[in-house]
């Protein structure tokens, strides 16, 4: 992009040609920033984030965190303690799992059909859908685990990445 244009205008389409850039998965980064400078007091952050990274939950975490930290001069002291990941796997261990089932029958109660989740979708006859358990050997089990470690990621990740290609086809 060309800086003799006016530095809002430039940063607008370096911005755009920067959401442009595609993201390669198995090379970092997933996430990237760039500082435009648009005159000698402003600047223009362009944060390009790859979908598989963050969700809507996880969002505003990242910028009210980010927000927070540029209002108090890069001060972590400011951010709320991070809870280990370990907590949530006791919690989830601990939960009580016939109540959850219970929970979720009462809220489906009365769903009949599918739903629709893309519109390719749309132009098919909708079908009964059926119950199918499976589950892992512990092999397998251990297997993803071990792979999403080598991987970086967690092993919901691989999960929900298999579902989304499930899906796709």
């Amino acid at each position: 992009v060309s800086a003799a244009v006016h530095p809002l205008e430039w940063a607008e389409k370096a911005a755009a040609q920067e959401g442009g850039r595609s993201f390669a998965l198995d090379r970092p980064p997933l996430l990237r920033f760039m500082l435009v400078k648009v005159d000698s007091d402003r600047h223009r952050l362009v944060v390009t984030i790859h979908h598989i990274l963050l969700d809507g939950w996880s969002m505003p975490v990242l910028f009210g965190e980010l927000f927070s930290l540029y209002r108090n001069g890069v001060d972590s002291s400011v951010l709320p303690p991070v809870r280990p990941y370990r907590d949530y796997l006791r919690w989830l261990d601990e939960a009580d799992r016939p109540a959850a089932r219970l929970a979720w029958q009462q809220a489906l109660d009365g769903v009949e059909e599918p739903t629709l989740i893309a519109p390719a979708h749309q132009q098919t006859v909708p079908e009964v859908p059926s119950r199918l358990h499976a589950g892992l050997t512990v092999d397998a089990s251990q297997g993803l685990h071990d792979q999403a470690r080598v991987l970086g990621v967690t092993a919901n990740t691989i999960v929900q990445t298999a579902w989304g290609v499930l899906l796709s086809v």
